[in-house]
């Protein structure tokens, strides 16, 4: 008997057979691997493609994308600012900003130490040619792409997400060992053997023919969105059984499309946009191989009735005499050979048209080690424009999400104050802005900024009593990456330098005085010696 989780999944999978087999459709002319026919194992070949370049256009374009949502110079994607509104008038929050540019950095680099730079790759893989993902947020802070036909989901008519079902399949020796204690109470017991109780739960024939082996049985993950709490309902079931449940504020499992058809559950894909161009290119590029392979077959006839005896010809070699005559031996080819010309010109059209579809005629961004983050700024604007802004909309829905699941995993863990997670909330007085797109490294513009501004006000000593110097500072340094402790001076640190010299000059000044004392009590002593002996001297 089926789980009511695994008829949901059903229920929502056969909703969508025409998406699965347009995705693979899309995936056979592209990149095969991303998504293979239904039943495909390991030792099964996988559809031979004339054109690569479709392929090189995906790799191209993810790679592109990846580059402009997770910069290469590892600075932050992200800034916590605060709320203003919360912020009293004339409040010195420069001190906070320091301090929230230490919490970016402290976030970007647990995340650097990730899989998330590999795995957003092949998320961008999965949504050029398929349209669909879902995208996984670990609690080891690793990250996970789960392809189309892994995974339903439910959408409300606005198009906000309602439930996610995600189906995996499990051997049952490899399960974890907090699994055991909810399986026995449900009567299940595991033996090292084929008769093991977990090997008698039957799932419908249709999963079966997507698992790895028999031996695995179906792993489903449940989550719902609750509305009247704002949580996230998971639930986890092996073999019928709830191994596990639970509630999230910040969903773990993030479903994301490419482009999003309204009221549609799933999205379409960029590949199945311009799939009849690159069906064309496809066909264009085998009949082009096979007239080219036609053109060049080439094979020595002999006349059967002749004099000349095919294996005089085998066995002689370069420069040999041998027992011929020029009749007899003749060319076997095209009477006429195969004009390539039209097609190589539609099939070269063809090729330039997709180029521009996946930005490969651009050169933006060189071919080296150290890309200056104008370069990438200016990719990701040329990505924005080229693609109608679901670049940005993607970067949004997906960098967003990663961001806070981390600071909830990292003050769970305490690597930062959990008070944080309280601030981040949509009430709370501080909030995320992701970098990306055309608002890629505005850091940099920012400090480009701010340098302009100071040298119009700076020289103007009229300004000079309204600038705070110290905020300009902080700004500055926060702009520019860096870490402002150790740079720049607080006015605490600033007002006890200034403290402890006015002590060492008030210090300095009565040493001054007490020797200035001494020479004067010592010259009026010897003033009065030198009087009294004169004196004296009168006296006799």
């Amino acid at each position: 008997m089926k789980s009511k989780i695994e008829a949901q999944f059903q229920k929502l999978d056969a909703r969508r057979s025409n998406k699965l087999l347009r995705a693979r459709d899309c995936a056979r002319l592209t990149v095969p691997t991303l998504f293979p026919r239904e039943g495909f194992t390991e030792s099964m070949d996988l559809p031979d493609v004339f054109s690569s370049m479709a392929a090189r256009g995906v790799m191209s374009l993810a790679s592109r994308i990846v580059s402009a949502m997770y910069p290469l110079n590892q600075q932050p994607f992200f800034t916590f600012e605060p709320d203003m509104k919360f912020i009293p008038e004339g409040a010195d929050i420069n001190d906070m900003l320091a301090s929230l540019s230490r919490l970016d950095k402290k976030i970007m680099n647990k995340l650097s130490h990730t899989n998330l730079r590999q795995e957003l790759f092949v998320l961008m893989q999965h949504l050029i040619v398929l349209g669909d993902a879902l995208f996984e947020i670990q609690d080891d802070y690793s990250f996970r792409v789960h392809r189309l036909d892994h995974f339903v989901v439910q959408r409300y008519p606005d198009g906000r997400i309602k439930k996610i079902i995600l189906r995996e399949w499990v051997d049952p020796e490899a399960i974890p060992d907090e699994w055991y204690a909810p399986l026995e109470e449900a009567g299940m017991k595991y033996e090292e053997d084929n008769d093991a109780d977990y090997n008698s739960f039957q799932t419908s024939i249709n999963g079966m023919n997507n698992a790895p082996s028999r031996n695995h049985k179906p792993f489903y993950t449940y989550v719902e969105w609750e509305p009247e709490r704002n949580v996230w309902e998971c639930k986890k079931e092996y073999c019928g059984v709830i191994v596990d449940e639970g509630e999230f504020t910040i969903c773990p499992y993030i479903p994301q499309s490419w482009s999003r058809i309204a009221g549609e559950d799933y999205g379409r894909s960029l590949v199945e946009e311009h799939i009849g161009d690159i069906r064309t290119l496809e066909a264009l590029t085998k009949s082009l191989v096979e007239a080219a392979m036609a053109n060049s077959e080439h094979r020595i006839g002999i006349d059967p009735n002749g004099i000349t005896e095919v294996d005089d010809l085998l066995d002689s070699q370069n420069g040999d005499f041998v027992a011929a005559r020029q009749a007899d031996v003749f060319s076997i080819q095209l009477l006429r050979q195969i004009d390539l010309g039209p097609m190589a010109a539609i099939r070269q059209d063809i090729q330039a048209s997709l180029g521009k579809v996946f930005l490969l005629a651009s050169a933006m961004q060189r071919d080296a080690e150290r890309v200056t983050a104008t370069e990438i700024r200016a990719m990701a604007q040329e990505l924005d424009q080229s693609l109608g802004g679901i670049f940005s909309g993607i970067a949004q829905s997906i960098q967003i999400p990663i961001v806070k699941r981390t600071v909830i995993l990292m003050s769970k863990d305490k690597l930062i104050d959990p008070q944080i997670v309280r601030l981040i909330q949509d009430d709370g007085i501080l909030s995320l802005k992701v970098r990306t797109g055309l608002e890629a490294l505005n850091r940099e513009i920012e400090s480009s900024l701010l340098a302009t501004w100071a040298s119009m006000t700076m020289n103007n000593q009229a300004l000079a009593n309204y600038i705070d110097q110290y905020g300009f500072l902080i700004r500055m340094t926060t702009a520019m990456g860096l870490e402002s402790a150790g740079l720049v001076k607080t006015p605490q640190q600033l007002q006890a330098e200034q403290q402890q010299a006015a002590e060492q000059s008030m210090q300095a000044m009565m040493a001054q005085q007490m020797v200035s004392s001494v020479g004067n009590i010592a010259e009026a002593g010897a003033q009065a010696s030198v009087d009294a002996s004169v004196e004296a001297q009168q006296m006799q």
